[in-house]
């Protein structure tokens, strides 16, 4: 009767530390970001279509967003959303002067 009573408190206290070592991978992907798309391979090339003698100036993202920063050969600003599951851009942000 002990033997077992003491098989079932090792047996279930290794279960609670699965548990908790899965719990704890599943957040660490999901705040780095990861989680979930891990193995899908991105949505491939995307051309966006920016016209002759537009630079990118800066890149910054989200967790599910990129955004390109463009200076325009007129000198305007541009910034384009892109949505990183689909890769489309969803979004054009025109900076303008404030008169």
């Amino acid at each position: 009767m002990q033997q077992a009573l003491k098989f079932l408190v090792i047996f279930m206290g290794i279960l609670i530390l699965a548990g908790l070592a899965v719990i704890a991978i599943e957040l660490g992907s999901r705040f780095s970001g990861r989680g979930g798309d891990a193995g899908k391979g991105g949505f491939g090339t995307v051309e966006l279509g920016l016209p002759a003698g537009t630079s990118v100036t800066a890149v910054d993202g989200t967790v599910d967003r990129l955004f390109v920063t463009t200076r325009l050969p007129d000198g305007r600003e541009q910034i384009l959303i892109l949505d990183l599951e689909s890769g489309a851009v969803v979004g054009r942000v025109n900076v303008t002067a404030a008169p």
